[in-house]
């Protein structure tokens, strides 16, 4: 859930030599790597609801991941700075082997510990790729006199070109697998138990039909295969880069000290309830979608498909959605990816799913997948222009609250109803966007780029709409 909306911008001193003329070749090594650890690890996320829900089992694990990772967030410079960067990707993706290795006997002793594992080298794996990828993208202007921000453009564009096939390609393999069970029909009206009526004290738990052990363990042995490949291709071809210097060392306290400064300025306290919406949102989609509107009335075999149909969409609404920027205001485009989504809320906050409307399900993914693009592409957009000189911190917040977030949300969602938690998701989103228009018209009105009279006249026009 979110790995697709990071943007990297760590700064290094000097390129390592080694990746001269190797740029497009690692970033590539990298792309592979990632595409294939993160397409088991995603597909396996998605089902976690539906496959280990007795006792909230699998939302409880993931729940204990996103708690570890917000602490690895704030160690990871320092981890890297003593392990490197290679070897804390390989140690990363030897993290994912183990979690879903734990999967082929879950409980409590062995899912729980395996996802605070995973959750401890969350925040060095996505700190270590910033920094390879900022590397590769130095080296290439260096050697070739590109412009960085075009060189940083095009390797981050490689990369998570690749990247955004993960969804697509773990998401149709759990389906082609899970469809080769045989699924018993239950007789339960599950209008009663499924959609937003799917509460943890009632009968949901019985009316999904689990796969037959052996093709669970079948589709577990491909996305062990997947992690163990992706973990090969890093080790071998990924040519190492030198790593911080103890002269430039971060301290965990350094880290710690940069959240809390930055988190005391007005503009991110404007923000913190929109990026806590961003968290929310993936949670919707990936536990709330996947296991009461798609599992729990049309089987846990159809996941899959309409998860594919969720990562093709979003994968093409970033890309065209970056090329509207251009033209249309980051708010239109925010404001519109809002409006989609609380009608969407709306919509299954009512809807009660039946056999007969499957293809509604693939609407509501599809329709999520596009405003899910408008997300990635201008959330980076408002924390990288409104906090132009503090850029890290601020993506450190971010990322540090979407944490904080993953891990409220799941620990809550054991607990309540479907439609309690959409009631939460739309809260969210309404004070979200609110405080979210508040922080951009401060930023018009002080901005010294907007001091024509058409920009002070549109943040007049849009202060005037907030109001």
């Amino acid at each position: 859930m979110e790995a697709d909306n990071h943007t990297f911008r760590v700064e290094t001193e000097e390129p390592p030599s080694p990746l001269s003329g190797k740029e497009t070749k690692n970033t590539i090594v990298l792309g592979l790597g990632f595409l294939f650890v993160f397409a088991s690890y995603l597909s396996l996320q998605n089902l976690q609801g539906s496959l280990n829900d007795e006792g909230g089992l699998g939302v409880l694990s993931l729940s204990c991941l996103y708690g570890a990772a917000i602490l690895s967030a704030i160690y990871a410079p320092t981890c890297i700075t003593v392990v490197g960067v290679k070897r804390s990707m390989m140690i990363a993706f030897t993290g994912h082997l183990i979690y879903v290795a734990s999967n082929f006997y879950p409980s409590f002793a062995t899912l729980i510990p395996s996802s605070i594992i995973l959750g401890a080298v969350t925040g060095p794996l996505w700190t270590s790729l910033g920094m390879y990828l900022t590397s590769c993208a130095i080296s290439a202007s260096e050697r070739t006199g590109m412009e960085l921000t075009t060189s940083l453009s095009r390797t981050n564009g490689i990369f998570f070109g690749m990247f955004e096939l993960c969804n697509i390609v773990g998401n149709l393999l759990s389906s082609l697998v899970l469809y080769q069970g045989q699924y018993n029909s239950t007789n339960i009206n599950s209008s009663a138990f499924c959609g937003a009526n799917d509460c943890p004290q009632e009968e949901t738990v019985d009316i999904i039909a689990d796969p037959e052990p052996t093709v669970v363990y079948i589709l577990l042995r491909v996305f062990l295969g997947c992690v163990a490949t992706g973990l090969g291709v890093v080790s071998v071809f990924l040519q190492p880069i030198q790593h911080q210097s103890p002269a430039n060392k971060n301290t965990i306290r350094k880290s710690l000290w940069s959240w809390f400064r930055l988190i005391i300025q007005m503009d991110i306290k404007f923000l913190l309830p929109f990026m806590l919406y961003t968290a929310i949102e993936e949670v919707v989609v990936f536990t709330e979608l996947t296991k009461s509107y798609v599992s729990c009335p049309f089987g846990i075999q159809n996941v899959g498909y309409v998860m594919t149909a969720y990562g093709v969409c979003s994968a093409s609404s970033s890309f065209l959605f970056s090329k509207i920027a251009k033209y249309a205001r980051r708010y239109v485009l925010l404001g519109l990816a809002a409006v989609l989504q609380m009608v969407l809320m709306l919509w299954l906050y009512h809807w009660v799913p039946s056999h007969h409307d499957i293809h509604l399900v693939y609407v509501i993914s599809s329709v999520w997948g596009v405003s899910e693009g408008i997300w990635k592409t201008q959330t980076n957009s408002v924390l990288g222009e409104i906090f132009q000189d503090n850029k890290q911190s601020a993506f450190a917040v971010y990322e540090g609250f979407k944490s904080i977030a993953f891990t409220c949300i799941f620990v809550y969602s054991s607990m309540l109803c479907t439609s309690i938690k959409l009631i939460i998701a739309m809260t969210f989103l309404v004070l979200g966007m609110t405080l979210y228009a508040l922080a951009e018209v401060r930023y018009l009105k002080r901005s010294p780029q907007r001091t024509s009279e058409d920009d002070n006249e549109e943040a007049a026009k849009f202060e005037t709409a907030v109001s």
